[in-house]
């Protein structure tokens, strides 16, 4: 049975700070671990576990010179993602309904034009959604009425993203409780202004909203409005479900595999940043030659001060008038008096720790990707470090496949519910689901960089494969290098389909002509397949849209006047021959 009724001290349970649930503390942690690589936050908890026993000075410095490394990687992957609506079988399409809603109002106008702050549903799922589903796959969805607008009687319902962090208790289709990130105000007996938390609570027929209204954290209800729904209208982003606790559910991203590797890169990184400086920065040393005269030893002394002396300005405590760069000073007594020639140098560091560190980083985000299958986003060359770049095409594409089918899932979700809420008084059940649109989930990801097909394209080629699947991974190419140039795809692509030898060499042409294992008509086609193709495009502006069958009927006729050209002109050169031979 649905809760429905909250008492005064279930509110309170929930409203008290101090409340936590098991899978709310364990959500609250998966949203924060990916939070550092997402977002390029200090890891102040893998550094402080890895460097129990440093300084706060040096900790401290580490902060200061924190550059986020493994944020671009987490921004490529979810770049590539974003792909998915590029792919060539993804559509949203809504079907005309049999009733009428005024122009400019329908669910298609909505959700394609007029998507509060986002213009569309589609441009909020990839640019938010998909964002907060890779990091925080607890988060939650929720759909609220919105207000009408002033000329209509249209509500503009809205999805929001809670995340981890906001959510206090989620029971899944029964009840959420969400704090409210924008908070509220109040007064207390005195006039002064305060700051005061404000939670939702949304069930299977209402929205409620409380706000705090003193400093004793008594709450009021300020706001209830009831809904048609029939159901929970908030769900989690979701992943990969690991544990269910009394319809509590945990689930994690589904690229937590990346975590261990990127954790590791983060630590070995801020390793990597403080040995540059202590090996790879210049460090000069210098024969001290004159005493300073303002100090004794680099220090002046000072009753006042704690350690009965300060350091001198003048020579900043090297005892001796340097430089005002860095270095190391070396007094002569320090050496035996012996001077050396000439006086000053610069200090020998072993650089190669620092490259070993680097490379490390490197695998590190390498190894990352590669668990979800992803690693031909990796930076790193062929040839580094044994690193290939080996990528099993079909394992990525069942990732994002997975990825595609849970943000169309949300993406059927969240229209539904702006169905209700948008047209819930006006319209019947059945007509809600007349005017939903047909998401699909695509099959086909263009996910790889135009780089690895050219190597694998290459590759192929000097492995010499067959002819037939060359033909194949060239069109695949073709297609992508000239995405968006429609015309120049369906041109390369009919060369491609057309030619009978495509792929086989002039000399392999010949021979088989001459052996006879191809027609006159083949050999002919395949010698002029370019300029045919042009042709063809000159004489017929459909030539391309035709089906191929009918192209290469086309083609024929072209390949039939050659060899009517050739056979008049052999038989010309033989009358020429008997006519000087007088016969």
């Amino acid at each position: 049975m649905p809760k429905l009724i909250f008492t005064p001290e279930e509110l309170a349970y929930y409203f008290d700070p101090s409340y936590k649930s098991e899978i709310g503390v364990k959500s609250k942690e998966f949203e924060t671990d990916f939070r550092i690589h997402a977002d390029g936050i200090f890891p102040d908890k893998i550094i402080s576990q890895a460097r129990p026993n440093e300084s706060t000075e040096v900790f401290n410095y580490r902060k200061t010179i924190w550059q986020p490394k493994t944020k671009p990687s987490f921004n490529k992957v979810f770049s590539s993602l974003q792909k998915i609506r590029r792919s060539s079988d993804w559509s949203v399409k809504f079907n005309e309904t049999s009733f009428k809603i005024p122009e400019g109002e329908t669910l298609e106008d909505y959700l394609t034009a007029y998507y509060p702050k986002f213009e569309s549903l589609e441009k909020y799922m990839f640019d938010v959604w998909l964002r907060e589903y890779l990091i925080d796959p607890n988060a939650v969805c929720a759909v609220f009425p919105g207000e009408a607008k002033p000329e209509t009687e249209f509500k503009e319902p809205i999805a929001e993203i809670f995340n981890s962090c906001l959510v206090v208790f989620f029971k899944s289709e029964d009840y959420v409780v969400l704090k409210n990130p924008l908070g509220t105000t109040f007064r207390d007996d005195q006039g002064t202004e305060h700051s005061g938390d404000s939670f939702y609570i949304i069930t299977t027929t209402q929205y409620l909203k409380y706000d705090q209204i003193n400093v004793k954290r008594d709450f009021k209800l300020v706001s209830e409005i009831p809904h048609e729904i029939g159901y929970l209208p908030a769900w989690k982003l979701g992943g990969v479900l690991i544990k269910s606790l009394d319809s509590e559910l945990l689930y994690e991203s589904k690229i937590s595999g990346m975590l261990p590797e990127f954790d590791e890169a983060v630590r070995e990184y801020s390793d990597l940043q403080a040995a540059v400086v202590m090996n790879i920065f210049p460090e000069p040393w210098e024969i001290a030659t004159a005493d300073c005269p303002e100090c004794t030893n680099g220090r002046i002394v000072n009753q006042n001060s704690p350690k009965g002396y300060d350091i001198c300005g003048r020579c900043n405590g090297y005892g001796s008038i340097v430089s005002p760069y860095s270095k190391t000073i070396v007094r002569p007594a320090e050496i035996g008096m012996q001077m050396p020639i000439p006086p000053k140098g610069y200090v020998e560091k072993p650089v190669e720790i620092v490259e070993l560190q680097d490379k490390r980083v490197e695998k590190h985000i390498y190894n990352a990707l590669a668990a979800i299958n992803m690693q031909f986003l990796s930076d790193v060359p062929l040839v580094e470090s044994g690193l290939a770049k080996g990528v099993d095409r079909d394992e990525a594409s069942n990732f994002v496949h997975s990825v595609a089918e849970d943000l169309v899932n949300s993406m059927e979700q969240i229209s539904y519910n702006v169905s209700i809420l948008r047209f819930g008084v006006q319209h019947s059940e059945a007509e809600i689901e007349e005017m939903q649109p047909e998401i699909t989930v695509p099959e086909n990801f263009d996910l790889f960089s135009i780089k690895l097909d050219e190597e694998e394209l290459q590759n192929a080629k000097t492995n010499k494969l067959n002819p037939a699947i060359i033909n194949e991974m060239e069109i695949e190419y073709a297609n992508k290098k000239f995405a968006g140039k429609q015309e120049i795809q369906q041109k390369l692509s009919a060369v491609l389909t057309l030619d009978p030898l495509a792929n086989v060499s002039e000399d392999d042409k010949a021979m088989r002509l001459t052996n006879n294992g191809i027609t006159q008509e083949d050999y002919i086609l395949s010698c002029n397949i370019n300029s045919f193709v042009e042709r063809a495009i000159s004489e017929n502006n459909n030539f391309l849209v035709l089906d191929t069958k009918r192209q290469k009927e086309i083609l024929l006729t072209y390949v039939a006047e050659v060899t009517e050209k050739a056979t008049m002109k052999g038989q010309l050169t033989k009358e020429e021959e008997l006519a000087n031979a007088g016969l």
